[in-house]
């Protein structure tokens, strides 16, 4: 202070202005110091590579962009990287396998980095409202919808919010699909477009196309994905011609075209990858193909019409479901003969073949059951009655999930004490929904379920719902839903996005980079306990629309919704474009309705603070609830809001709740 006083009395410039300027010069520097710190991350990032070694281990990260042009440039978000980590013995140089690292990108407060620990710490125990800007342990939902796209979702940590990544257009709507063993790509059959287009997993654009001179229907890739076998319809000179079309999944270029009956097909490899078989609906035969050799050796004769085809691994048979003579019939591939024929009842669909391989399941549509058969043995163990219609089943560590085309109703059959001899069979209910499954403009035969990665819990589309919803095993209802953007789903696939390991010591995985910003890439191993965090600068994207407004985002609920039972709902309202929270806004009130049907109600919403707003709500009857968020204040209607649905049911443990009036 004495040296203040000085200058101001010998430049004559009053003390407290003198002190204005040297405080604001002091926080032009700190500025400039800021720009020079984030000039300096950005020239990191080009190449961007970091070496540390940590408990003897050496270990090193990676970033580059998916895109080979952009990779001389900074990174700017919305942009697809491929992160690597690799890990090695710092002495020896040995790969460091088993290590299953996670990381995140988080934003840094105030362009600072924190505490790598306290970071870590902190995104251990990340929830809804304090999540991480980027997670690189995730997993996204794709929809095959039926206006001719797909659509990549990150359902994020509520399910009742859902982050629409990419939106894929193709020339017609899909049939069928197959990831390629590294998850990086995806082949589409598309029947009006006589084509297979193929979808980088990363970028999600199409970067192949192979033209086919007929309809394109089921297709597989075989075993250690070399080819991808597609089936095809095709008519010249009023004579139809059917069969199967190898195509090389590298290069795409057919590599075998097999002729092998006339009629709908149906098609499975055995465990080994040396066969394919391929049913033929109309000649009520099997084709059996050599893969190596790719060619027919030998046509099986089943008889009546078969539907469905499976291979056990356990037994090594395969098992055809004959729906006109109500049969499985199971042949042994490498002998190319029937070894038995197991009777049912006419109507049969869909089979399937447990995790484990010795529970083989199949539907009857047409009379409403299940029946299990021990392939040990190739005798029917058990048989139920279920709801009308079922059409699919999907498997899961525990359960069998069956799905209904005439009800919304989910069926599931616990495994493990399912099989003995002429037992009851144990079913397990849940609602997939407001409407029933077979409400769906163009069925697909792919999976309408798919398990969640590292979860007992399990996705479920619901095409007339327009709705994906999330199912934990154990709950008596699914647990939430996100909206699928107006659009039908017709069939539903996860890609797991969670770091794999690529190579010995090496993991990768791909994500979008987030909004503009100074982060920390923060990297935990649990053994050897490795805990880094790297600098990362994300720059604006110019290419990028923006988008203003505000958005709102439900947090998963807690426990299963259950009819008589209050719920807390809470949410919070962000600005779009920058994700700073609104608080304290004086109009946010919710909209209840109970699908279908009239019924409705408004709420008041409470303030917590941070932008995060509650509300409570007691469910009334059983059904499936929508809630919409409208703040006027900020722009917000019921209409243009992010909405959330939850399913309601039955708590059998005490009466059931009333009907709403």
């Amino acid at each position: 202070m004495e040296n203040l006083a000085r200058y101001s009395t010998i430049l004559e410039i009053p003390r407290q202005a003198l002190q204005r300027l040297l405080v604001t010069a002091s926080f032009l520097m700190a500025c400039m110091a800021m720009s020079s710190q984030t000039v300096a991350l950005h020239s990191q990032n080009v190449p961007y590579v970091k070496k540390v070694v940590d408990q003897g281990i050496a270990v090193e990260a990676s970033i580059e962009l998916a895109d080979p042009a952009g990779r001389e440039r900074p990174f700017r978000e919305g942009e697809a990287a491929t992160f690597h980590f690799r890990f090695s013995d710092a002495t020896t140089n040995q790969p460091l396998q088993g290590a299953y690292p996670a990381a995140w990108m988080a934003l840094n407060p105030d362009g600072r980095s924190p505490k790598c620990k306290d970071l870590v710490q902190g995104l251990l125990n990340s929830n809804f409202f304090n999540r991480p800007e980027l997670e690189l342990n995730s997993y996204y939902v794709l929809a095959m919808n039926d206006d001719a796209t797909i659509s990549v979702v990150d359902p994020l940590f509520g399910y009742g919010n859902s982050k629409l990544l990419a939106m894929v257009r193709l020339d017609g709507p899909a049939e069928d699909w197959a990831l390629s063993t590294d998850g990086d790509r995806l082949f589409v059959s598309i029947p009006d477009a006589s084509a297979i287009v193929v979808i980088n997993t990363r970028t999600w654009k199409i970067i192949g196309r192979v033209d086919l001179p007929g309809r394109p229907g089921k297709i597989g890739l075989q075993p250690n994905g070399s080819n991808l076998w597609v089936v095809f319809d095709e008519t010249h000179a009023g004579a139809t011609e059917s069969g199967v079309v190898a195509i090389a999944a590298d290069s795409l270029k057919v590599s075998a075209r097999v002729l092998t009956g006339t009629g709908a097909h149906a098609m499975a490899f055995s465990g080994d990858g040396r066969y394919l078989a391929v049913t033929n609906g109309v000649d009520g035969t099997v084709s059996l193909i050599d893969i190596a050799l790719l060619s027919k050796v030998k046509q099986l004769r089943t008889g009546g019409r078969p539907v469905s085809i499976v291979f056990s691994a356990l037994s090594q048979m395969f098992y055809v479901s004959n729906q006109s003579e109500g049969t499985i019939v199971v042949f042994e591939p490498k002998e190319q003969r029937e070894i038995a024929r197991i009777q049912a009842e006419p109507g049969l669909g869909q089979i399937k073949v447990a995790p484990r391989g010795r529970l083989v399941f199949v539907v009857n549509p047409e009379r409403n059951m299940v029946h299990i058969i021990d392939s040990a043995s190739n005798q029917m163990m058990q048989t139920a009655q279920v709801e009308k219609g079922p059409d699919q089943i999907v498997f899961s560590e525990k359960l069998a999930y069956i799905r209904h085309q005439g009800s919304e109703t989910v069926l599931m059959v616990p495994l493990e004490i399912s099989g003995g001899k002429d037992k009851p069979v144990s079913l397990i209910d849940f609602p997939g929904g407001q409407h029933p499954f077979g409400k769906v403009s163009r069925p697909s035969p792919a999976d309408g379920f798919a398990p969640v990665p590292g979860e007992n819990a399990m996705l479920v589309a619901n095409a007339a719902d327009k709705a994906i919803y999330f199912y934990e095993e154990g709950m008596a209802a699914p647990m939430g839903s996100f909206s699928n953007f107006g659009r039908e789903p017709r069939a539903i696939l996860v890609v797991d996005r969670s770091l794999r390991q690529r190579a010995p010591g090496v993991y990768e995985t791909t994500a979008r980079l987030p909004r503009a910003g100074l982060y920390s890439l923060a990297l935990l191993v649990d053994s050897p306990r490795i805990v880094q965090c790297f600098p990362i600068a994300v720059e604006p994207n110019p290419e990028l629309e923006s988008h203003a407004g505000v958005k709102v985002e439900f947090a998963k609920l807690e426990g299963a919704v259950l009819v008589g039972h209050p719920m807390r709902v809470r949410f919070r309202i962000t600005d779009e474009s920058s994700d700073a929270p609104k608080p304290a806004l004086p109009d946010v009130r919710i909209l209840v309705i109970l699908e279908p049907g009239p019924w409705h109600d408004h709420l008041a919403a409470t303030q917590e603070g941070n932008g995060i707003y509650a509300f409570d709500f007691t469910p009334r009857a059983p059904g499936s609830y929508v809630f919409a968020v409208e703040a006027r204040s900020a722009g917000l209607s019921f209409s243009n809001s992010q909405k959330m649905r939850a399913v309601a049911g039955v708590d059998h443990s005490s009466s059931e709740g009333a009907e709403p009036k």
